[in-house]
């Protein structure tokens, strides 16, 4: 993780420059980030790339939005709560969230493309296999696809 950067924060300024984005979930008005942490997991799986609108930033309970807060730039859901609508992250005890007077609102996350490489055993030496030193993380149970799934 780059020094300065929080978990659970899209990379600030990670725009993708070689993603393809669907036609279907184009928009003009629209962005991709890159997904570093945990705290939306499992829907929002790190290293993922959120599609956002940063026209829609009219917050609306339910919906994942793209923040800037005092931490620096994050996702976080909003939740409503006795004391007014609230963003909190989906995945319990990471972060206590932040009251709709504490960020701005920079879009409404409406997408998530995520894509998972399979951790193939490769061949070393004389023709000995052996599982790929290095874990790939996998899919929450109940986590279908690859690829860019509508939000909302």
């Amino acid at each position: 993780m780059a020094k300065g950067r929080q978990k659970g924060t899209p990379a600030e300024g990670a725009w993708p420059r070689s993603i393809l984005i669907p036609r279907e979930f184009y928009r003009p008005n629209g962005g991709a980030f890159l997904v570093h942490g945990h705290c939306m997991a499992p829907r929002i799986p790190e290293g993922s790339y959120v599609l956002v609108d940063f026209g829609d930033t009219l917050p609306r309970e339910g919906e994942v939005y793209v923040l800037d807060t005092p931490e620096g730039r994050q996702l976080k859901r909003a939740v409503r709560r006795e004391e007014g609508l609230r963003f909190e992250p989906d995945r319990l005890g990471t972060h206590p969230g932040f009251s709709l007077e504490e960020v701005r609102v920079v879009g409404r996350v409406y997408a998530v493309m995520t894509f998972f490489l399979e951790d193939r055993p490769r061949r070393r030496g004389k023709g000995k296999e052996a599982a790929s030193s290095r874990k790939l993380e996998r899919p929450a149970p109940g986590y279908r696809e690859p690829g860019p799934t509508p939000m909302g």
